[in-house]
């Protein structure tokens, strides 16, 4: 039973262009079809040749005659009031209707990726067969670059068409193509192992910002096609600048090449992480919503007739986009530290574990607050990289009874999150405080111990 004899909700009426809310409190006896007239003289709403109808922010119609106690409100909740809308009647369908209504949905256009990946793969092997590696790529790419826009043709004329899959792989061969030819023309030889394994410190650098430099010429040519979905695009973008930031620690006198470029990529990717948000938000180009502070003039808020429905729309397809780019960044992120954390862990070192540490609880944290499938996806398989690192480590020859230790204790609590994690959303507001502090400390500790793993204050010692 209620103590308050109102209930204080927010009526919103919507009629094609016009868009106004009133916040009222209604008696929990009266109905909303008997406030009906003074709110809509309030609001001026226009007259309309169709009887109103209200529902909730979901759809479901209220039934306007009952008392607002007896249908389901409570206070605070918003009311849609709008023209009664004639709904469509369901198409009954039998069998056989059914199964050739669902039969359309077959992908042509992605059959026809999957077969010309095929032919990307046999011309590769081929060429490599007969030629050199450089040009196996540099073969594949160029099949690509040729076939996507005869592929974005039959996307516009039918709906099945999709190039992303070819797009995606005509980069990555650019990017081999460029890379394996920049280190074959410095140290020639056989097989790719034995030229990776020749190439020096600096000859690995230059092969590696070279094969950067041609994936991200050919995916701005993808861009131009539009062959590519906004995700894909701020993905590729971010491992791209990822690689390029990482390969200035090749040139430090590092004890290892990959132990130095891995802490690069860890030490970018997190904070990489922290900035994700604010990047995805100025490259979308979604305006924040102003509210005047203490002192302003109430004219620097947003006005509240400006919210039409084509501003609705705007407004959606721009959330909808800045999703998107930060479901890509973040994905980029975790498709390069994913395989730095592995690298790092095997090193065998007690910084090392202590680094993929920091990074599970500072991304673990994270991931808490997000509620978007891809980055939540992307963010948990960087704590899965790290638990697996922390464990490796050990694996690796790491034999500290403290090591050994944290790794158990990080086993045991990643064993036992199906029973804890489903507790962390009731936690209090106190609580969770303190837990953004763990994050921000998590995230301060991982750059100087990426910096140890890196191999720069081994430098700085060098240099007393």
């Amino acid at each position: 039973m209620s103590l308050t004899q109102c209930l204080r909700v927010s009526l919103c009426f919507v009629v094609g262009e016009f868009s106004r809310e009133v916040d009222v409190a209604i008696p929990r006896h009266a109905s909303i079809l008997e406030l009906l007239p003074r709110c809509t003289q309030l609001c001026q709403a226009p007259r309309i040749s169709k009887p109103w109808q209200a529902s909730t922010v979901v759809g479901q119609p209220l039934d306007m005659g009952s008392p607002v106690g007896e249908i389901g409100l409570a206070d605070g909740d918003t009311i849609l009031v709008h023209p009664r809308a004639e709904l469509r009647s369901p198409v009954v369908r039998d069998s056989a209707e059914s199964l050739a209504a669902t039969a359309h949905g077959n992908r042509g256009g992605r059959q026809l990726s999957a077969v010309v990946l095929a032919a990307q793969t046999g011309a590769a092997l081929l060429t490599a067969g007969l030629a050199w590696w450089w040009l196996a790529f540099a073969v594949a790419a160029f099949i690509g670059v040729v076939i996507v826009p005869w592929q974005q043709r039959i996307r516009h004329k039918t709906v099945d068409g999709d190039s992303s899959a070819v797009a995606l792989s005509s980069i990555i061969s650019a990017g081999l193509a460029g890379g394996f030819l920049v280190a074959w023309g410095l140290q020639p030889a056989g097989a790719p192992a034995d030229l990776i394994a020749q190439l020096s410190v600096a000859d690995t650098a230059w092969a590696l910002l070279s094969g950067v430099a041609v994936a991200a010429l050919l995916l701005v040519l993808m861009i131009v096609y539009r062959a590519l979905p906004m995700r894909t695009v701020a993905a590729l973008t971010t491992a791209a600048v990822l690689l390029v930031l990482a390969s200035s620690a090749l040139s430090l006198p590092s004890a290892s090449i990959t132990s130095a470029f891995a802490g690069a990529l860890i030490a970018c990717g997190v904070l990489g992480l922290a900035i994700a948000p604010m990047l995805a938000t100025k490259f979308s180009g979604i305006p924040i919503p102003r509210l005047p502070t203490a002192g302003q003039e109430l004219s620097t808020t947003d006005h509240a007739a400006a919210r039409t429905r084509s501003a609705e729309e705007k407004s959606l397809t721009l959330a909808q986009r800045t999703h998107d780019v930060h479901a890509g960044i973040v994905s980029g992120i975790a498709a390069m530290v994913v395989p730095a954390l592995l690298a790092v862990g095997m090193e065998g070192e007690i910084f090392a574990q202590m680094l993929c540490l920091a990074v599970a609880g500072a991304v673990c944290l994270h991931a808490a607050r997000h509620h978007h499938g891809a980055a939540v996806w992307a963010l948990l398989l960087v704590v899965a990289a790290a638990v697996i690192a922390i464990g490796s480590s050990i694996w690796a020859g790491l034999d500290h009874p403290g090591a050994i230790g944290v790794a158990l204790v990080v086993m045991v609590a990643a064993s036992a999150s199906p029973v804890w994690a489903p507790q962390v959303r009731d936690l209090e507001p106190t609580t969770m405080v303190w837990l953004e502090r763990a994050e921000s400390l998590a995230v301060a500790a991982c750059l100087p111990l990426a910096l140890q793993v890196i191999g720069v204050f081994a430098m700085i010692r060098g240099l007393g």
